[in-house]
């Protein structure tokens, strides 16, 4: 008798083993940065025309570094998501820039361009961000819809403690809602921006 593994490293066992994820996928820990942060997804992403610009979310599968005809590194990564798995290709300014935070197994927001060569779809990236980090570097604004009719002292309360618990660098914008449907925004301070992350959001969603 044993205790049960921890799904990560479950999961982590089973991709080195049988080279794919059977019980689950790791991403799906990040499935509610996914739905608000990512732009594209792997099968959207084959369906882009040459030019588009692409946001893609996903796990770093792997990294083939080369070196170029100056002597530098460039890298062509895949990057799989819950739909597929898609090439990246990072020119050696990026690749350089962005090293530390490409490696496999990293989970990531690539931003890019969408090329088509032989009719093959890749995103040649310009930007790339950790996953964790998509609320703290994209987020502009948390708009807060309260109905004056549920509104009270101790609801303002809550909400406020709500989001000092969650400090970062968002503006938080309350707006009272009447109930003939006019709206009435608030300016808050610093002392009010967030972290927009999904902890923040269920705990005002409740």
């Amino acid at each position: 008798d044993c205790k049960p593994w921890p799904e990560g490293r479950m999961l982590a066992d089973e991709k080195e083993l049988l080279g794919l994820y059977r019980s689950g996928h790791p991403l799906r820990a990040y499935a509610w940065l996914l739905e608000h942060f990512q732009l594209t997804t792997v099968q959207q992403l084959r369906a882009l025309d040459d030019g588009a610009l692409a946001r893609l979310g996903g796990l770093v599968a792997s990294v083939d570094r080369k070196v170029t005809r100056t002597g530098d590194l460039m890298a062509t990564v895949v990057i799989e998501d819950l739909d597929g798995e898609t090439e990246a290709v990072m020119f050696s300014d990026v690749y350089n820039r962005y090293a530390g935070i490409v490696k496999p197994e990293a989970f990531i927001l690539a931003c890019g361009t969408v090329r088509v060569e032989d009719s093959v779809r890749r995103l040649h990236v310009a930007e790339v961000y950790p996953l964790a980090d998509a609320p703290r570097l994209l987020a502009t604004r948390v708009s807060l819809h309260i109905p004056t009719a549920n509104l009270s002292a101790d609801l303002l309360e809550k909400v406020r403690e709500i989001l000092r618990q969650h400090p970062g660098p968002t503006p938080v914008t309350p707006c009272l809602v009447y109930p003939a449907g006019k709206k009435v925004f608030l300016e808050t301070g610093e002392d009010f921006r967030v972290f927009a992350g999904e902890a923040l959001v269920r705990s005002l969603d409740h």
